[in-house]
């Protein structure tokens, strides 16, 4: 048996000729001209990122002699703060610092108290990157980017602390405002929260007490220099004043020799 000839008229030519050419289109659109539009969106997009970088990088190289004038001017401020603050106070420092503040103002301390330290809260104030807020397309951001050489302390490691110490002390009226303008103007910082007074009639003077906060910061990268405490001598020169022994003489009377204490 011979096999079977399907016939394909002209008619039936052209409509898969049509239906072929709407699979192209279709495939062009879905394909290529869909894609084409999502490229071309993202280009436009990232545009709009670089025109953004470019308007801020203008603005900051037109004003980039300001601004290297000002980081300057800021790093001398922050040097000077952080001048104010040790890196630490132990109970040495504070006695030796109220020594010599009750020579300076002929005053009498009769005692001083060290109930310790306690970490004091800061808020930082938060940062803006005025460009990678843009996005960094390019990586010009990053390159150009400030990387701190250690010159800058880093705040983030930096802690404060508050040490309170209350004392008590006898002081002329002159001597008391010399007093708290030493310790509240000093070259270190330090505060004075509390103080109670009483006049003594019989002597003219003021006695009180007064707490006196102590502000010591660590994480600056300065450090702790112990203080010098050789040769500072308190008191009378011996605690038992002149001792006299006994000694034998031959032949006669004892005698009494003196031994100076030193």
């Amino acid at each position: 048996m011979g096999g079977s000839r399907v016939k394909i008229t002209q008619r039936d030519k052209n409509l898969m000729l049509v239906m072929l050419g709407v699979v192209l289109v279709f495939c062009s659109y879905y394909f290529g001209f869909r894609t084409l539009k999502s490229w071309r969106q993202g280009v436009e997009q990232e545009n709009m990122a670089l025109e953004g970088q470019i308007r801020v990088l203008r603005e900051i190289s037109a004003d980039q002699e300001q601004y290297v004038q000002d980081a300057k001017e800021l790093k001398g401020e922050m040097d000077k703060i952080l001048a104010q603050f040790p890196a630490d106070m132990t109970s040495e420092d504070i006695i030796l610092y109220m020594r010599d503040l009750e020579k300076k103002n002929a005053a009498y301390i009769s005692s001083i108290t060290l109930p310790g330290q306690t970490n004091v809260a800061v808020a930082a104030e938060q940062e803006v990157d005025v460009l990678n807020q843009y996005g960094d397309i390019t990586g010009a951001v990053a390159a150009n980017s400030f990387v701190n050489d250690g010159s800058v302390p880093d705040t983030a490691n930096m802690y404060l602390s508050k040490i309170e110490s209350d004392v008590a002390f006898s002081v002329s009226y002159g001597g008391l405002k010399n007093m708290i303008s030493d310790i509240t103007m000093g070259q270190e910082r330090k505060s004075i929260d509390e103080i109670s007074l009483v006049f003594n009639e019989n002597t003219g003077d003021l006695s009180g007490s007064m707490t006196i906060n102590y502000f010591v910061l660590s994480g600056t990268g300065k450090e702790y220099i112990q203080p010098t405490i050789t040769g500072n001598r308190h008191g009378i020169e011996s605690i038992f004043g002149n001792l006299k022994t006994r000694t034998e003489v031959t032949g006669e009377d004892e005698k009494l020799e003196e031994i100076e204490m030193e």
